[in-house]
C-alpha cells in the first residue's frame, strides 16, 4: 500500500522535503511513501492502493478536488500538516455539498470535506505563518501529557471540544494562542482525517533538541497509528536498511564470478576495492569475511539517516570458484535450491548457453534487503557498462523499488522481485522491436505459473493485463494484480542494454494481497520462491532465443499471448479523444507493438472510422473502470 504526499504548486518545498523524509523513516518497510501531483489526483485511479493521503504545508490550499473528498468520505485517511480547520454549518442548505453531479465543476470551490452524519462541512485553511528557519517556535502538549517544544507554524483549529466525531490529539501550551487545539482527528463520512496546526514534519528548534525531536517523532507515530497505519515494530528493524549483496555463480559455471569481477574492478583481488558510480558506491569484500559482521556494520552505518541516497557504500560479498554462502546465511532465499531448480528448469526448456557465456540466472547478485535491483543497475553507468550479460540481481525485500513512470514501491514479505540485464547489438536487432520485450516477459511469467513445478492447472487463472501487469482471476471471478514488469533501456556504442524488472510477483503474500500460494488448494504440493524464479527465467530464456533469432519478431508468440491476456474483444472507453469514445480491443500490432482498437459503431456511424492504435508507454489502462487514459 502507498502513502501519497501531495506535490501541487501550492506546496512549500521545504515542507515537502521534510514530510517525505520523516514519513519514509517512520513507515519503511511497511508502506511506500511517494508523491502525487494535482493532475494525478484528478485523473489517475490512485485510491485503491492508497493507505493515507498527506498534504504538507501549503502557501494556499488548492480548490476542492472531488477525488480527494470522495476518498475520505468513503473510508479513506487524510493527514494535513500546518493547516487550519473548522466545522461550518449544520445542514446542506447552509454549506452546500461536495456530492456534486458529474457535470458540476469544483474548480472555484474551497478545499473542504462534507461529513454527512453531522450534516456539516469541514473547511481547511493554510497556516498564517509559513514554517521556515526564522519562524517563531511554539510548544504543544499531547493528550498523553507529554510536551513537545520548538515546533513551527501556527494554524487555527476550530472548536471541536464537544463533538462526538472528533478527538483532540494535542493542545498549545501558550495561553495567548487564539486556538488552544494544536491537533485534532475527525471522523468524516466513513473515513477519518487528522489536522495539525503545527508543522509536525519539521525537526524541532530551541533547547533540548534531542529530547523534543524524539517526542515530535513519537507524536507523528501516534498520529499515523490513529489513522490506521501499521508501523514497523522493533522486531522489523533488520529489514529497515539494506544488507550486503552476494555475488554468486552457478556451480556448473564457477568461472563466471571471476569474469564479472575482472570486468568491474580490473582485478580478482576484491578485498577493500571500491567502485564509485553516479548513484552508488560499491565496496567489495572477499567471502572469507564474516557476513554477519558486515550486516551489523551496514545497520550501524545506514541507521544514521532516513534518506536512501545516504545508505552508502553498498557492500558486495564475492563468492568465487563455485563457493556459495551457507544456507543459514540466506534464510529467505536458498541460493543452493535456486541453482538446483534452475538446472532442472533449463533442462526441461532445452536451454543452452553460447560458448563463453551462461544461462539466465546462473550469474546472480542476491540481497536480502536492497534499495532497488533496477536502480542499482541502470542508474550506475560504470557498473552497467562493465557487467557481462546475462546478469541477474534478485532481492527478498526492496525499500525503494521502481515501477512504471515515476512510481516507487516497497515490496512486502513474500514478493519475488529481480532485475535481469541483457544486451543486444542494434545493427542486428531493430530498436522498434524493443517494445515487445515487456510482452515477452509477461508471457514467460504466465507460462511459468502454468508449469507443474509452480501452479500447474491452477495457473490457468493467471493472465496478462496490457501492457505490463500480471493478474489472477479468483474463484469468485474477481481480477486482482499479482505482479508487474518494468523494462528500461540504455543505448551506447551501437548496443542497447535492456534491464527487465520483475517488480514484485506475489508468491507468498498474505491477504488482502493476492498471491500465487493463495491460488492453490490445501492438497497441492507447496510452491517455492526459488522454483518460481527459476521457472520464469528458464521459460523466458527459451523465448528470448527465438525472439533474438527472429530479429525481434513477436509473431511466433502472438497467438499464445492473445490467449493469455485479459482483453480479447473487450470494449473500453478511450478518454484520450474528445469526446470520449467506446472502442473494442482487437489485438497488438506486429510492427510497433501498439494496442489496436476499433471504434464501436453508434447511431448513423458507417463503421469506416478505421483503427485507433495506442502506445503502451503513453497510456494507462484502468481495467476495473474499463477506461484507457493518457498517462501523467
Amino acid at each position: 500500500m502507498n502513502v501519497l504526499v501531495y506535490t501541487g504548486p501550492e506546496v512549500v518545498a521545504a515542507s515537502l522535503t521534510h514530510t517525505l523524509s520523516t514519513l519514509r523513516g517512520l513507515l519503511t518497510p511497511n508502506y511506500t511513501v511517494q508523491t502525487i501531483s494535482h493532475r494525478a489526483l484528478q485523473a489517475q485511479p490512485w485510491t485503491a492502493s492508497c493507505a493515507l493521503l498527506v498534504f504538507p504545508g501549503c502557501r494556499a490550499l488548492p480548490s476542492s478536488i472531488r477525488a480527494v473528498s470522495d476518498y475520505v468520505e468513503k473510508g479513506g485517511s487524510f493527514l494535513g500538516l500546518g493547516v487550519g480547520v473548522k466545522r461550518v454549518g449544520s445542514s446542506l442548505d447552509d454549506v452546500g455539498s461536495l456530492g456534486l453531479s458529474l457535470e458540476s465543476s469544483t474548480d472555484d470551490m474551497p478545499f473542504r470535506f462534507y461529513d454527512r452524519p453531522s450534516k456539516s462541512s469541514i473547511t481547511l485553511s493554510p497556516a498564517s505563518d509559513i514554517a521556515s528557519e526564522g519562524t517563531q517556535t511554539i510548544n504543544v502538549q499531547a493528550s498523553d501529557g507529554s510536551a513537545v517544544d520548538g515546533l513551527m507554524s501556527h494554524a487555527s483549529i476550530g472548536d471541536f471540544e464537544d463533538t462526538q466525531r472528533s478527538k483532540i490529539l494535542a493542545r498549545f501550551t501558550d495561553t495567548s494562542s487564539v486556538s488552544r487545539i494544536a491537533g485534532v482527528k475527525l471522523l468524516i463520512g466513513e473515513g477519518h482525517a487528522t489536522f495539525w496546526g503545527v508543522s509536525l514534519e519539521y525537526p524541532v528548534g530551541g533547547n533540548a533538541l534531542e529530547v523534543n525531536e524524539e517526542r515530535r517523532r513519537n507524536l507523528l507515530r501516534d498520529t499515523l497509528s490513529e489513522l490506521g497505519l501499521k508501523l514497523p515494530s522493533s522486531e522489523d528493524g533488520n529489514t529497515l536498511r539494506p544488507v550486503p549483496q552476494l555475488l554468486v555463480g552457478h556451480p556448473s559455471t564457477p568461472e563466471v564470478v571471476s569474469q564479472v569481477v575482472r570486468l568491474i574492478l580490473d582485478t580478482e583481488d576484491v578485498a577493500g576495492k571500491k567502485l564509485n558510480d553516479e548513484n552508488d558506491t560499491f565496496l567489495f569484500h572477499s567471502s572469507q569475511e564474516s557476513l554477519s559482521d558486515l550486516k551489523v556494520q551496514c545497520q550501524a552505518d545506514y541507521l544514521a539517516s532516513d534518506d536512501p541516497s545516504a545508505w552508502q557504500p553498498k557492500h558486495v560479498v564475492v563468492y568465487s570458484n563455485g563457493d556459495q554462502p551457507q544456507p543459514e546465511e540466506t534464510p529467505l532465499f536458498s541460493i543452493q535450491k535456486f541453482f538446483e531448480a534452475l538446472f532442472v528448469a533449463r533442462g526441461h526448456e532445452k536451454c543452452s548457453a553460447k560458448d563463453g557465456s551462461w544461462g539466465f540466472g546462473e550469474c546472480l547478485m542476491y540481497g536480502e534487503v536492497v534499495t532497488s535491483t533496477q536502480t542499482m543497475i541502470d542508474r550506475n553507468p560504470s557498473l552497467l557498462a562493465s557487467l557481462p550479460t546475462p546478469f541477474l540481481s534478485l532481492a527478498s525485500f526492496q525499500l525503494a523499488g521502481r515501477g512504471r513512470g515515476s512510481n516507487i514501491w516497497l515490496s512486502p514479505a513474500g514478493c519475488l522481485q529481480f532485475s535481469l540485464l541483457l544486451r543486444v547489438t542494434l545493427g542486428e536487432f531493430p530498436s522498434n522491436k524493443l517494445v515487445f520485450v515487456q510482452y515477452l516477459f509477461a508471457l514467460a511469467v504466465a507460462e511459468a505459473c502454468r508449469d507443474d513445478r509452480v501452479l500447474g492447472k491452477r495457473g490457468e487463472t493467471v493472465r496478462i493485463k496490457w501492457p505490463n501487469d500480471i493478474y489472477a482471476i479468483t474463484s469468485g471471478g474477481e481480477m486482482k494484480k499479482i505482479g508487474g514488469i518494468l523494462v528500461s533501456t540504455n543505448f551506447a556504442g551501437g548496443k542497447c542494454d535492456i534491464i527487465i524488472g520483475s517488480s514484485g510477483t506475489n508468491v507468498f503474500n498474505p491477504p488482502p494481497i493476492l498471491s500465487l500460494a493463495q491460488l492453490q488448494n490445501p492438497e497441492d504440493p507447496p510452491i517455492s520462491m526459488e522454483t518460481t524464479a527459476a521457472t520464469i527465467l528458464a521459460k523466458f530464456e527459451r523465448m528470448w532465443a527465438t525472439f533474438i533469432q527472429g530479429n525481434g519478431s513477436f509473431e511466433p508468440f502472438m497467438d499464445l499471448y492473445l490467449q493469455r491476456w485479459l482483453h480479447s474483444d473487450q470494449v473500453v472507453t478511450l478518454t484520450t479523444t474528445t469526446p470520449h469514445k467506446a472502442v473494442r480491443i482487437s489485438g497488438i500490432t506486429t510492427d510497433y507493438g501498439l494496442l489496436r482498437t476499433v471504434p464501436e459503431r453508434t447511431g448513423w456511424a458507417t463503421g469506416d472510422e478505421g483503427f485507433i492504435d495506442l502506445q503502451p508507454d503513453g497510456n494507462s489502462f484502468d481495467l476495473m473502470a474499463g477506461m484507457i487514459r493518457s498517462k501523467t
